[in-house]
């Protein structure tokens, strides 16, 4: 797999977990909504998750990306690694607002979401090479 297409993977599949795993939950709190209503709800949380987290996410993937290089073969290194860093990216949000469940919703959905993202992005590019 190119080097490109690694660096927009690694940057948009964080923040679509997260919304997706969001929206999740929102459906099974909010379970009376139309079809139409709830299109536009998962269309508004993944915008609003690209326009909070994009940058966090394309420097995560910039260094995951450098990692990957320098530790090719050890994948459960470069997801603790990922794992760091999806915690730090995730916790940014919490800079805007000083509340410990901001940084309970988003830092520590980070760091598991920034562990997973080489086990994924892994075999796609063995697969692709």
């Amino acid at each position: 797999m190119k080097t490109i297409t690694r660096l927009i993977l690694g940057a948009t599949l964080p923040v679509l977990l997260y919304c997706l795993g969001f929206f999740g939950v929102i459906l099974i709190i909010e379970d009376n909504k139309s079809i139409d209503s709830v299109s536009e709800i998962f269309i508004m949380i993944l915008a609003s998750g690209y326009i909070i987290m994009g940058i966090p996410s394309i420097v995560y993937s910039v260094i995951m990306e450098y990692l990957s290089r320098k530790y090719r073969n050890n994948t459960l290194c470069i997801a603790r690694f990922g794992s760091i860093f999806g915690l730090i990216s995730g916790s940014v949000v919490a800079l805007f607002s000083a509340e410990f469940i901001v940084f309970i919703s988003m830092g520590i959905p980070g760091a598991i979401i920034g562990f997973i993202i080489p086990y994924i992005l892994k075999p796609l590019q063995s697969s692709f090479s």
